[in-house]
């Protein structure tokens, strides 16, 4: 019966020998506030492959980008039945921890965030201790758990996390309309979304008397920049003063934009994962600016701190953000920006090699899982 094919599962496992679809036990709730998920899409994200090439030294199924149905849950019969996404974060949640149990009167919001990102016992879906998503079934606590909004197909809804991940930016203050220039560096999925995302944020937050700011968004391939256009569109007739400029540094125009904007941006977001964004993005600001550092890599790099120092840049780093706060965007966002436009193609489980493959390709934007 069911509960019989429930007790194996396909699931693509990450070992020395590399990525292999294996057959493996499905899991079990190990309490009454864990909740079974039957998983319909994953997304390939760039942190699969650097795990690939042995960052974070993780072993075990692959996978933190999805949507899926939850099958069952004693503690929180509502939810059974509903597609959900999910912070990869998993907190220990005990009293004897040193961040879960941190008491800030008046600052849940903000003992939350650093819950979710910062538990020093923490697993992480797919990246830490926790096996991913690249399988039909999966376990996650219900506190984990967003219900995805009516009128969200599967194939957006698997942008939840990333989209998340672009807004931490603004979850952590470090975007305002009180800025007057704000450059995000790089027309990678991630960069893309931050735009995107970004500007979302912005115009709900804009009126008639607000100051300017002109938000860049830099990259080297006309064709990924073309997908912001409908939101830059979208920012020029709902907001006087609001402006996203797509800057494309491979011409002469982009490289003389850059030039222009030289020391004059208060907050520059690299996300090309490469040290030439490091420094690009440090020329950009003025002193006193902020440097946002989106990405990871598995290997190392040798950077230029000289700038940091001189002009006495403050430097953040910004990793996962809020799943609810996305789901609750993206509705919005997608009014004009095509979050589908990036699937650049679709494949099952069964072929994760051929799908790894294709999301190693240069110029490749989303490469996506489907699990049914």
């Amino acid at each position: 019966g069911e509960g019989a094919s429930r007790m194996m599962m396909r699931a693509a496992v990450l070992s020395k020998g590399g990525v292999t679809v294996e057959s493996v036990p499905a899991p079990v709730p190990a309490t009454d506030d864990d909740a079974l998920v039957r998983v319909l899409r994953a997304g390939v994200c760039n942190t699969d492959l650097e795990l690939i090439d042995g960052y974070m030294d993780y072993k075990g199924i692959l996978g933190h980008e999805f949507v899926g149905k939850v099958e069952s849950c004693e503690s929180r019969p509502d939810l059974v039945g509903r597609r959900v996404c999910g912070d990869i974060n998993v907190a220990c949640n005990s009293n004897r921890c040193g961040v879960c149990a941190l008491d800030e009167t008046g600052e849940t919001e903000r003992v939350e965030r650093r819950k979710r990102n910062h538990c020093p016992r923490r697993t992480v879906m797919g990246i830490l201790g926790r096996s991913g998503c690249f399988c039909e079934w999966m376990v996650l606590p219900t506190r984990n758990l967003h219900v995805v909004p009516d009128g969200v197909t599967d194939e957006e809804a698997c942008f939840a996390e990333p989209l998340a991940a672009a807004l931490r930016v603004v979850e952590q203050q470090l975007v305002s309309r009180s800025h007057r220039r704000v450059a995000v560096l790089g027309d990678g999925k991630l960069g893309l979304l931050i735009s995107a995302a970004m500007m979302t944020y912005l115009m709900e937050r804009s009126s008639s008397d607000t100051e300017p700011l002109e938000v860049l968004a830099c990259g080297r391939h006309a064709k990924k920049l073309d997908l912001l256009r409908g939101t830059a569109k979208a920012a020029a007739s709902a907001c006087a003063g609001l402006t996203l400029r797509l800057v494309d540094t491979t011409k002469e125009e982009g490289k003389e934009a850059l030039r222009a904007a030289a020391g004059t941006c208060d907050c520059a977001v690299e996300a090309t994962g490469s040290p030439l964004g490091f420094q690009q993005a440090c020329s950009l600001l003025h002193p006193l600016g902020t440097l946002v550092l989106k990405t990871t890599c598995s290997g190392s790099t040798t950077l230029n701190t000289a700038p940091i120092v001189i002009d006495e840049l403050k430097v953040v780093g910004s990793r996962c953000g809020p799943i609810d706060l996305a789901l609750e965007l993206l509705p919005r966002i997608k009014r004009h920006f095509d979050l589908t436009s990036m699937v650049e193609a679709t494949l099952p489980l069964e072929d994760i090699s051929r799908a790894l493959e294709r999301a190693r390709e240069k110029g490749t934007l989303k490469v996506a899982v489907d699990m049914s």
